[in-house]
């Protein structure tokens, strides 16, 4: 892996799903050939994008945050132990994989993969009477 400008990058099948100090997405990755349903089944918690493979149906999920959380030495610990908690209980909720780190994902404008988008707004990790929508 290696980075590349955004014009360049877009032309690839993977991405990176984040920049390298912030987390603006959180990204599960379901290998089972119902992802696109997992993911849709998830009412409380309906992710942004589901991008499929139609050979096969497995399928990263991608929730877009409403605010990013900072990832560098300076950050604050307890936001980003947050942000893992809660990534854990949407990859429990969809049946996601356990070893997946989240680090790429499928790129949703390559003609390899089908890409959904279930809805624009961002999943808020405040407390939920500081968040118009959770």
């Amino acid at each position: 892996m290696w980075r590349q400008k955004r014009d360049e990058a877009t032309g690839r099948r993977y991405i990176e799903a984040n920049p390298q100090a912030l987390t603006n997405l959180l990204v599960i990755d379901i290998d089972d050939g119902i992802a696109l349903q997992k993911a849709y089944w998830c009412e409380n918690y309906r992710p942004n994008w589901v991008i499929a493979n139609p050979a096969n149906g497995h399928a990263h999920a991608l929730w877009l945050l409403a605010s990013p959380v900072p990832r560098t030495e300076y950050a604050h610990r307890k936001p980003i132990a947050y942000a893992h908690a809660i990534t854990e209980v949407l990859r429990i909720a969809v049946d996601g994989d356990k070893g997946y780190a989240g680090l790429i994902t499928k790129n949703p404008l390559h003609a390899s993969w089908e890409a959904y988008q279930l809805h624009t707004h961002g999943l808020c990790l405040r407390r939920a009477e500081n968040c118009s929508r959770i």
